[in-house]
């Protein structure tokens, strides 16, 4: 019998009130969904289905539950996202993949029933030291670190009740404000540039956070990503590069099929919005590539 899993907020059993529990009721009524207490070695990838609930950090951390378990040299179980997050760009890639309303309960319920076989995409990939990270939409250095930071102040918590375009507004401002800048040693396409960035951008979707629009070049079943370094600029040419790119004419991303990054001590990683400290003593080297179709998405 076909199973179908449900993974909510950071991790199997830890449910966020609202949204989340409304929407694991639903799906546990309709489609008769359970909370996730399987082995996940002991599921069938031809039948099986892994719906995460939540919002785009919510997702990351299940991609990396299910990679540390399954590995990603096999088949994985469908997958399905339901966005519950504040912005949730993921959830608008992956409407362009598969055609479908993510945050639509009813056509989740409608693909499940009908037995859909999902569409493959791709899994970003960061080696670094003895570690291997992945990521759905995006990793990011430099500026996005402090981004992050601000996002997930306290002061900035009940702000997000106002939904997302004011949060990632008021975010990216209070960023540029500070115009914080790093040095990164990157080698694309045997390319190398060395210089102070305001952040870089490894994309694996078309949209970054608060839907930043790389483009429709990047897209997540090409199995290339599109990289992006913003150099550092005044504060004003800042503010006008945020505006093009919300609207989708800022500049276009280098497509490759991978990357090298030297980051300096006391660096963070930013993967689909999470932060990954990175050592805070010695230089780290970042390699960044990606794993086409590793995942069916529903």
């Amino acid at each position: 019998m076909e199973k179908r899993l449900l993974w909510l907020h950071e991790g199997p059993r830890k449910l966020r009130p609202g949204r989340d529990r409304a929407i694991a009721r639903r799906l546990e009524g309709s489609i008769g969904a359970t909370r996730f207490d399987e082995d996940l070695p002991g599921l069938d990838p031809e039948r099986d289905l892994i719906i995460v609930v939540g919002g785009d950090g919510t997702l990351h951390h299940a991609i990396q539950y299910i990679a540390s378990v399954v590995g990603v040299d096999c088949a994985w179980p469908r997958m399905a996202f339901v966005p519950s997050g504040t912005a949730n760009d993921t959830a608008r890639a992956l409407a362009a993949l598969t055609g479908r309303d993510h945050s639509s309960i009813e056509q989740l319920q409608q693909a499940v029933r009908r037995g859909d076989a999902g569409t493959a995409g791709d899994l970003g990939q960061v080696d670094f030291a003895d570690q291997t990270r992945y990521f759905v939409n995006f990793a990011a250095l430099g500026s996005p670190s402090d981004w992050v930071r601000i996002a997930e102040s306290r002061w900035m918590r009940p702000i997000k009740r106002f939904g997302g375009l004011i949060c990632y507004s008021l975010c990216s401002l209070a960023v540029i404000l500070r115009k914080p800048t790093v040095r990164l040693t990157t080698e694309v396409c045997g390319e190398v540039d060395d210089e102070h960035v305001f952040a870089w951008f490894a994309a694996n979707a078309r949209y970054l956070g608060g839907g930043l629009d790389l483009g429709e070049d990047v897209r997540l079943d090409s199995g290339l990503l599109g990289l992006l370094r913003v150099r550092a600029g005044t504060r004003r040419s800042l503010v006008g590069l945020l505006t093009d790119v919300r609207r989708g004419r800022g500049p276009r991303p280098t497509i490759a099929e991978a990357a090298t990054v030297r980051v300096p001590a006391g660096a963070d990683l930013v993967l689909d919005g999470e932060l990954v400290p990175l050592s805070r003593t010695t230089e780290t080297v970042l390699g960044v590539s990606v794993r086409h179709a590793q995942i069916r998405w529903l």
